[in-house]
């Protein structure tokens, strides 16, 4: 599941769920994509950065001890 910033042509950003990045630009050039505020078609993603797991543990937490 892809998780997108979106904006309108008028600059309201939302968020959208997509199946892939090939689901996004199919309902966008189908125009299925609106802005909720507007209803305007004219969507753009929003720059945004990789969710990177880096396999860092949170240490705060002892460990669970098995017998």
């Amino acid at each position: 599941m892809k998780v997108l910033d979106l904006y309108c042509q008028q600059d309201h950003a939302f968020e959208g769920w997509f199946g892939s990045e090939q689901d996004f630009q199919s309902q966008l050039q189908r125009g299925l994509l609106t802005c909720p505020l507007c209803g305007n078609a004219q969507v753009r993603k929003a720059l945004s950065a990789p969710r990177i797991n880096l396999g860092v543990r949170d240490t705060s937490a002892p460990a669970s001890r098995q017998p």
